[in-house]
């Protein structure tokens, strides 16, 4: 949390907590980060979110990541956000294709720190620029 905080006050941008409305459950984070890793499409803003396993499937990971997208181009002004999942996360392409991110294959990649042949080393990069 505190990591959350300084990179907010930082950025002005950083994850969102999610909460359900009917009972104000925390369920997870929907929110942006600032790429640092050594890849080759670094620096970036990538939007990412975890949800508890309980609360997948019923939506509201693409509602949230669509309200942040709306804030991020409209209210920050950002030109570009990433995004990316390891090469067998269904779930995640779903949720990114549905919020309007293309995937660009040029820019898959192997995780830094994870070894090439490793099952979770490989990563699809997706991309979605502001409306001009």
């Amino acid at each position: 949390v505190e990591k959350f905080e300084r990179h907010l006050k930082e950025r002005g941008y950083g994850p969102y907590a999610v909460e359900l409305k009917e009972t104000g459950e925390f369920i997870g984070f929907v929110g942006l980060h600032a790429v640092e890793l050594d890849v080759p499409f670094a620096p970036a803003t990538e939007i990412a979110w975890r949800l508890d396993y309980g609360h997948w499937g019923h939506g509201y990971a693409t509602e949230a990541a669509e309200s942040v997208l709306k804030h991020t181009f409209k209210k920050l002004k950002l030109d570009e956000i990433i995004a990316f999942a390891v090469h067998d996360n269904a779930r995640a392409f779903h949720i990114m294709e549905k919020i309007g991110m293309k995937r660009d294959p040029k820019g898959d990649f192997d995780y830094p720190g994870i070894a090439k042949d490793h099952p979770l080393g490989q990563f699809h990069l997706y991309r979605v620029k502001a409306k001009k």
